[in-house]
């Protein structure tokens, strides 16, 4: 999950692609937080390295390409997976 601020670009339409190791696209919902902030969320279906572009008003946003790793781990002591996720912030300028 990550969050995209335009606040410094102003109100606007803010798209999103996510794509995956293999480079298929991978399905994510937008949620708006307020007139200016959406919320991300996908659900990797492999591990490694995603990207994320970033468009504001249908034009891609230099230098926002975000990537972003996937890892499992395996818990020994109970024998499952773990996912590591983590939330994060970009600002959109």
């Amino acid at each position: 999950m990550f969050v995209v601020d335009s606040t410094e670009a102003g109100e606007g339409c803010v798209d999103i692609t996510v794509t995956g190791p293999n480079g298929t696209t991978v399905p994510h919902t937008v949620t708006s937080m307020g007139p200016t902030t959406v919320n991300v969320a996908f659900v990797p279906n492999q591990c490694g390295v995603h990207y994320a572009c970033v468009a504001f008003n249908k034009e891609n946003v230099p230098g926002n390409t975000l990537l972003l790793s996937c890892f499992t781990g395996i818990i020994h002591s109970i024998g499952s997976l773990l996912v590591v996720a983590c939330t994060s912030r970009y600002l959109v300028r």
